[in-house]
């Protein structure tokens, strides 16, 4: 960054990558959001647990939960 106006440049770029991406929106109010389909695909992954499995979930670890998870898709795709 010895060149001049090398850091304006670096900064510039930054902001265009930013750009690229637009923002979303964190408002469980409103479908489509982030924070929604966060909240939604844990719930879901909560049935899917609760209804395969007799595991506790609110005493199971989140290892135990993904680990879970991985042998319910396999059994239930033949993988």
């Amino acid at each position: 960054m010895k060149e001049a106006g090398a850091i304006e440049k670096d900064q510039k770029a930054k902001n265009e990558i930013l750009k690229l991406t637009a923002p979303n929106v964190w408002n469980l109010n409103i479908k489509q959001n982030a924070e929604y389909e966060i909240e939604k695909g844990f719930e879901e992954f909560m049935l899917v647990v609760r209804e395969h499995t007799s595991e506790n979930l609110d005493t199971i670890t989140t290892f135990r939960f993904y680990s879970l998870l991985e042998h319910i898709k396999k059994k239930n795709n033949g993988r």
